[in-house]
């Protein structure tokens, strides 16, 4: 299961995101990949004011803060 997390330095939401994720059953079967979105332009302009943000690589689905576990499971539970 491949996602990728969009955040930036010293972001709370980020690190809040970041332990729901690791709160999932499933976390060890995650293959994330996070961005810097400060460090690449396009991606400021696409997720800088929505940071976090995951994005599913297999359907480009995006699921944008705030989402709470159930959020995420659901989220995430298409790609099992």
């Amino acid at each position: 299961m491949q996602i990728s997390f969009f955040s930036g330095p010293q972001c709370g939401l980020c690190d809040q995101a970041d332990e729901l994720l690791q709160q999932l059953p499933d976390y060890s079967r995650l293959r994330i990949t996070y961005f810097n979105v400060h460090k690449e332009p396009s991606l400021r302009h696409q997720y800088g004011a929505r940071i976090p943000v995951l994005k599913r690589n297999d359907t480009a689905e995006e699921l944008a803060w705030p989402f709470d576990i159930a959020q995420l499971s659901a989220f995430l539970d298409e790609i099992k």
